[in-house]
């Protein structure tokens, strides 16, 4: 899976991008009226008048669980007679008869908008007013994880920014159509009077999760940000990107760029461990879309599996094992410690309503219920042990010069 479809422009003439592979036949008709300017291919605002550009795309993999459509646009000030109408529908994907995804330009109560309807009306993204300059436009698409699941996800990022999501699509069908085949529209279809232009250019279509449009990567606040797999053969980094957790999976031999196996598309936090026996299994926690916080792979990162129970905020700190990789000690927002010893079916509370946060905490090989916690300055304890897995709290900070949060902590 990877990139399948690029197109760039040179005044007004569009062609396939170097880094497409060979032999996808992108067939390229001409885009009569659009004028080809600095900013990329220009859709004029004058009423009455239309035009259309045509691509064929290369089918997206019948096994993608992503697809992530991008391009880059540029508008000028824009005015209408009247609120809440469409300037232009200026790029829609289509497959199997079906209008897969729509770009459309709104004027919404006097600002620019841009709207995305999703298969045919199903459900729709509405973005920040756009703001002036160069924008960068990518939408990800999340297949639900089996038929009827209603679990699929679309995400619109503006200048790598997540502006608005929809959650709970049923969204196969979307997926079905765009491995028979699609094709890219560019079309200007004004209703009303208006003045102003939109300028489209350089088209991307991938059907993997990897991001289109180059972001940086941020360390989340969880003091777990990589580990390393049970036989070495894998590191896994958990950061931010764009302000919402991804998990990332590269060779520690570093011979091939990493790849993002986890990204729940929405939340705050993340952190990862990898278990100690079974190189398949990796833990990750944080905050992922409000709706659950600890995950784990039994394959490497293939897939994961929601293993808390529900009830949880946001995990600030978190172990595995040391004597079981089923075995998974948490802390989190609301000051609650809780305790798995059976991969997540029952959970035990040890501890709750301590009032503030924990940072790091680490527990004895041969003894696990010893453990020591390493809190926020502002916790009565900045740091605490305690000899049954957190139930019972003794102060560790009495005799030792410590005044700030506690990032990390070790039993020897």
């Amino acid at each position: 899976m990877s990139e399948i479809f690029h197109l760039t422009h040179n005044n007004g003439t569009w062609s396939e991008y170097d880094s497409a592979p060979a032999g996808s036949d992108v067939a390229i008709a001409a885009a009569a009226g659009m004028g080809g300017t600095a900013y990329g291919v220009k859709f004029d605002a004058d009423i009455g008048t239309a035009s259309a550009a045509f691509f064929t795309s290369p089918a997206i993999s019948g096994s993608a669980t992503y697809f992530r459509f991008g391009f880059y646009l540029n508008k000028n000030t824009i005015a209408a007679a009247a609120n809440n109408i469409l300037l232009g529908s200026f790029a829609d994907i289509e497959a199997g008869g079906n209008d897969v995804i729509a770009f459309n330009i709104r004027r919404t109560l006097g600002n620019i908008k841009l709207e995305v309807d999703i298969e045919a009306g199903v459900a729709f993204l509405d973005g920040d007013t756009l703001s002036a300059g160069e924008l960068k436009i990518e939408f990800v698409m999340q297949k639900e994880s089996a038929p009827a699941a209603n679990d699929g996800i679309a995400t619109l990022y503006i200048n790598n920014v997540l502006k608005d999501q929809v959650l709970l699509l049923d969204n196969g069908a979307m997926f079905t159509n765009m491995a028979s085949g699609s094709n890219l529209t560019l079309r200007k279809d004004e209703i009303i009077a208006t003045t102003g232009n939109i300028y489209v250019d350089e088209i991307i279509l991938r059907d993997d999760n990897t991001p289109i449009f180059s972001t940086g990567f941020t360390l989340a606040g969880m003091t777990k940000p990589c580990d390393v797999d049970a036989d070495g053969d894998f590191l896994y980094i958990a950061v931010l990107q764009s302000g919402t957790p991804i998990l990332i999976k590269l060779a520690t031999a570093l011979n091939a760029d990493g790849t993002i196996v986890f990204n729940p598309g929405a939340g705050t936090d993340i952190g990862v461990q990898c278990g100690r026996f079974d190189a398949d299994m990796v833990w990750v926690a944080g905050d992922f879309d409000g709706t659950n916080t600890v995950e784990k792979s039994e394959d490497a990162g293939t897939s994961f599996t929601v293993k808390d129970d529900g009830t949880f905020t946001a995990v600030s700190a978190f172990i595995i094992g040391p004597d079981s990789d089923e075995r998974v000690l948490i802390f989190d927002t609301a000051g609650a410690i809780e305790e798995t010893i059976d991969d997540g079916v029952s959970w035990s509370q040890k501890e709750s309503g301590l009032g503030y946060d924990c940072h790091a905490m680490d527990r004895l090989d041969i003894n696990v219920e010893e453990v020591i916690f390493g809190n926020d300055s502002g916790a009565t304890h900045v740091v605490d042990y305690s000899v049954n897995t957190g139930q019972d709290l003794e102060d560790y900070t009495l005799t030792l010069p410590v005044t700030q949060d506690v990032t990390g902590v070790i039993v020897n």
